[in-house]
């Protein structure tokens, strides 16, 4: 865009207005293509609208750029996805091999910096918070951390992060260009200033602060040091050293999560699968039947019932209204969501998606708008869904995407006595003893997953939270054989108990808590941080069933550490909740 390379001169030299400016070294072009030790032609813009190859010095000459290696580079790489079909427009071949396949567009950049940073030199960028974890980023990733030196790894609190207006969590890494040495150690800083109001002098000594302490604590900065062994440790998912709101904070969940070393495991590999995905676009509206349990379970399906009835046939009503009796035999048991489910047990809960053609499809397909694809094939569309729905066929699911802080979500994991073949709403486990199945189920609701998930979760976007398979695969909740028929006894115990939503579950006030907190806040109070150290209200069945959870294992835990435990998930979800995208 011509018109950037304008801005970005008079950017420059509006940062010295007593300087005059003969020339600035900008390219106007894709910059993933450049060689070092090539010259190419650009320069300063002079025109309000500039036109493409206009490079010319304030004298009127024309010049070239000569690329060579830099000793600093700071950057802002565009974070635009594979799947958004960026390769159409650039080339994503030329550093595949050194950043992966998957990543997006900040993965090519982080090569292209590396070609053109002097050995020893510093990188500064701004970058997803995604570079931390997963299997997209793996290789960007390895580069950063094996060939590269970290220094700090800074993460907003109170903001997605540090590009204006964005709604996708990003940090700012700053890394030398040389692999670490042994004793190498990286220092991961939560700024608590909002970055929409914070002064400049606060700017210049939250730099200094990160820059001198290895291990810091207040209301404005934490900074913790970790060696590069311990995070190698941790290679597959780095939030375990960030995530959160608070180090303190980080401390509790930490310490909890330790107590269970050597009580329970890592899931098995392929211990989870993704749930049935319908496809082609539009097919779930006819194949979906979503149980009526409260109105914001049925929201987003175009199939609704209340019950069976047991003659055959359920009632199904379309969102318009209009009723449609649907045989039974050409349904099959499923769960489409898990809004509105409060038991862990839903073997009287589930949904229904149909595996054949019922009399009235027609009918419904015309209704709910379905519009069959170009080489669309009936024939091929049920025997592919009979295949998949065996396939996922399971007792007992996990969440697979989340909101935590909603008030309609109440458990992470569901159990039915008889198999189910959930949407891909939700991760199926792949446990075909049902005494076991209940076993991870009740660990999966417990606070050995919650510890675990709020220091590992996903933080991207902020309150809806994809739970990869790979995610739950790091977590230490499988257990152990002795402890099976134990575990499964709470589960049976607790299997019918309604929850209320998780954030009532670990403070009844949480609302008025999170009211109280973010008012204070917006009107700059100094009273602020006495709302969050005020003692959290549990549920009475949320402290009842982690204490009988934690005994099945046989960790031992009082009421109290508990709710230490929850008060230090209460504030880390009131914090990210009020996340500001400016």
């Amino acid at each position: 865009m011509p018109f950037a390379v304008h801005l970005t001169s008079a950017n420059l030299a509006g940062m010295e207005p007593g300087t005059i400016l003969d020339r600035t070294q900008i390219i106007q072009g894709d910059s993933l293509p450049l060689i070092k030790g090539r010259s190419y032609l650009q320069g300063l813009q002079l025109d309000m609208f500039p036109t493409v190859g206009k490079a010319l010095t304030t004298a009127g000459a024309k010049y070239d750029v000569e690329l060579e290696n830099v000793a600093t580079i700071l950057m802002n790489p565009p974070f635009t996805k594979v799947e958004r079909g960026i390769q159409q427009y650039v080339d994503m071949q030329r550093f595949r091999e050194v950043c992966g396949g998957e990543v997006g567009l900040w993965g090519h950049f982080m090569a292209l910096a590396n070609n053109f940073v002097n050995d020893g030199g510093t990188i500064g960028a701004v970058l997803p918070i995604n570079l931390l974890r997963g299997r997209e980023s793996a290789k960007v990733r390895e580069l950063v951390f094996s060939k590269w030196s970290p220094l700090y790894v800074v993460k907003s609190v109170y903001n997605y992060g540090f590009s204006e207006w964005a709604e996708y969590r990003d940090i700012l890494l700053i890394a030398r260009k040389e692999p670490p040495p042994a004793n190498h150690r990286v220092k991961f800083a939560l700024v608590k200033h909002d970055l929409a109001t914070i002064a400049e002098n606060d700017i210049y000594h939250t730099a200094q602060m990160i820059k001198a302490m290895d291990s810091y604590r207040d209301e404005h900065l934490d900074v913790e040091s970790f060696s590069i062994e311990e995070i190698r440790q941790r290679f597959d998912n780095l939030m375990w050293f960030c995530g959160g709101s608070d180090f303190r904070d980080r401390e509790i969940l930490v310490s909890f999560v330790d107590r269970f070393e050597g009580r329970l495991e890592l899931f098995p590999q392929g211990y989870f699968r993704e749930g049935y995905r319908p496809v082609p676009k539009g097919v779930s509206s006819f194949l979906f039947l979503t149980r009526n349990l409260d109105s914001s379970r049925i929201e987003e399906a175009f199939l609704s019932f209340d019950a069976e009835n047991y003659e055959g046939t359920i009632k199904a009503q379309s969102k318009a209204g209009v009723d449609y009796e649907i045989e039974q035999d050409a349904l099959t048991r499923s769960l489409r969501t898990n809004i509105g489910l409060t038991t862990m047990d839903i073997s009287q809960k589930c949904d229904y998606i149909a595996t054949r053609p019922y009399r009235l499809l027609r009918q419904v397909t015309r209704a709910s708008g379905f519009h069959q694809p170009v080489g669309f094939q009936w024939d091929n569309f049920w025997t592919n869904l009979v295949r998949e729905t065996d396939a996922v066929a399971t007792h007992v699911v996990a969440l697979c995407r989340v909101n935590p802080y909603s008030p309609n979500t109440y458990l992470f994991s569901f159990f039915s006595d008889s198999k189910m073949a959930p949407s891909n709403l939700l991760e199926v486990i792949k446990e075909i003893d049902p005494i076991k199945a209940k076993a991870v189920c009740a660990l999966l609701n417990s606070s050995a997953f919650l510890s675990q998930f709020f220091l590992l979760k996903e933080e991207s976007t902020g309150r809806y939270i994809h739970i990869r398979a790979y995610d739950l695969e790091q977590m230490m909740l499988f257990p152990k054989e002795d402890t099976v028929d134990r575990l499964a006894a709470i589960f049976d115990r607790f299997r019918t108990s309604e929850f209320p939503s998780l954030r009532e579950q670990l403070d009844t006030q949480f609302d008025q808590r999170y009211k109280d907190y973010w008012d204070e806040r917006r009107r700059g109070l100094k009273s602020l941080f006495s709302v969050l150290s005020e003692p959290v209200k549990p549920a009475a069945i949320r402290l009842a069933f982690d204490q009988a959870v934690c005994e099945a294992v046989g960790v031992s835990v009082s009421t109290e550490e508990l709710r230490a435990l929850y008060a230090a998930i209460v504030r880390e979800m009131i914090i990210t909740r009020g996340l500001k995208s400016d």
